[in-house]
């Protein structure tokens, strides 16, 4: 039987968890949100959740309590990129550049997934895909339990007269089916920003975010958490997180 990593509990820190860093390792989640001019942290947290995805919008939340508004822009890791928070930001419109898996890993030289509704041409007027021999097209929004998220259901048209069906078409129904678990659109949209220049360029200043986490690892020598229980690392972290921002404001402002 395989083990499972994810059920370890930690003997001497019950609320940390298993998770993946060069190995396997009892650890948290540190969670930082800095402005790019100045690199001044606005929002801050530790989770002992081993994923990012659910930490995007508690951050922005944050940020919102600490400088009474949304940023006008953000770019994030790949790590963030979700139906949901795609959704989340272009419902506040902040303007976001968040790389999706397969973007993240071409960047990197590797080879992308092949996605299948990546080969289709996909209409954003028109709200439809295109295949060689017809449209696939908007039916219905459902809820996939076993995902826990909405999706979009995509149909095609005219399957029962297509010369490849039976290539193409792998349900009983024998209709073509594309699932998307957000607007077609607003993934196509931050795809095109992600491809262009100018996207690359804001994209990387996400980087910024890795001298902070050097300085705090490295000049504070907060490598470990010395603290034991969410709460206390929390408050461990909020500690380090000042001193930094202190350091920071006194560069800005006493030279």
């Amino acid at each position: 039987m395989k083990e499972n990593k994810a059920s370890k509990v930690s003997i001497t820190d019950p609320k940390c968890r298993f998770m993946r860093l060069k190995g396997f390792e009892f650890c948290y989640n540190a969670q930082i949100s800095i402005d790019s001019e100045t690199g001044i942290i606005v929002a801050r947290d530790v989770v002992n959740e081993n994923v990012d995805y659910h930490q995007l919008i508690p951050q922005l939340e944050q940020v919102k309590v600490n400088a009474g508004r949304y940023p006008a822009e953000i770019s994030a890791e790949n790590g963030y990129y979700s139906g949901r928070n795609l959704m989340y930001l272009v419902e506040r419109g902040i303007d976001a550049y968040i790389s999706d898996e397969n973007t993240a890993i071409a960047d990197k030289g590797g080879k992308a997934k092949d996605y299948q509704k990546e080969r289709l041409r996909y209409n954003a007027e028109g709200d439809y895909f295109e295949c060689k021999y017809g449209r696939i097209t908007f039916r219905y929004k459902t809820y996939d339990r076993s995902k826990g998220r909405e999706v979009w259901i995509y149909k095609g048209e005219n399957c029962k007269a297509c010369p490849i069906r039976k290539e193409c078409v792998k349900n009983r129904k024998g209709v073509k089916v594309v699932k998307c678990f957000l607007p077609e659109k607003i993934r196509v949209e931050m795809l095109n920003k992600m491809r262009s220049e100018d996207g690359k360029r804001k994209y990387r200043l996400r980087r910024k975010l890795e001298k902070v986490f050097g300085h705090i690892k490295h000049n504070l020598d907060l490598r470990q958490f010395l603290t034991r229980g969410l709460g206390r690392v929390r408050i461990e972290f909020d500690l380090a997180c000042i001193a930094y921002n202190l350091r920071r404001i006194w560069s800005i402002v006493g030279g």
